[in-house]
């Protein structure tokens, strides 16, 4: 909401001056750093979602792998063929490389807000993700 040279500040005070208001300094605290982890591990998962427009989708990480079992966003790491994600998404189980793409939150706290799609080892095509 706060953008410079449009709105630059909010605020909100009752008739005896008590409230708050927030600046873009403040915005800061509400949106976390990213990162992406060049380590590239492999994980199974359930490609159940991916948009072919936008590049994006989301999966199914399976227990007992190197992160937390739960859904995550993706998207490929290079432009790539729409058609093996599609294909994915008809196996209820693919091994996929990826990276982490980590927030940082100004508390300090970590978490995988995303995983970056390096290639998916059920469905290699020579130099598509070379």
């Amino acid at each position: 909401m706060i953008k410079p040279g449009e709105i630059d500040l909010i605020s909100s005070f009752d008739s005896e001056g008590v409230g708050f208001k927030l600046t873009e300094e403040d915005k800061n605290l509400f949106n976390p750093k990213t990162k992406l982890d060049k380590e590239v591990f492999t994980i199974e998962c359930d490609i159940y979602k991916y948009d072919k427009i936008s590049r994006a989708g989301r999966m199914q990480v399976f227990e007992r792998q190197s992160i937390p079992p739960r859904e995550y966003p993706f998207k490929p790491v290079r432009s790539s063929d729409s058609f093996l994600f599609i294909q994915a998404m008809a196996k209820r189980s693919v091994k996929v490389n990826v990276m982490k793409e980590i927030e940082i939150h100004t508390t300090g706290v970590e978490r995988i807000a995303a995983l970056r799609v390096v290639s998916i080892d059920d469905f290699k095509i020579p130099g598509l993700f070379d």
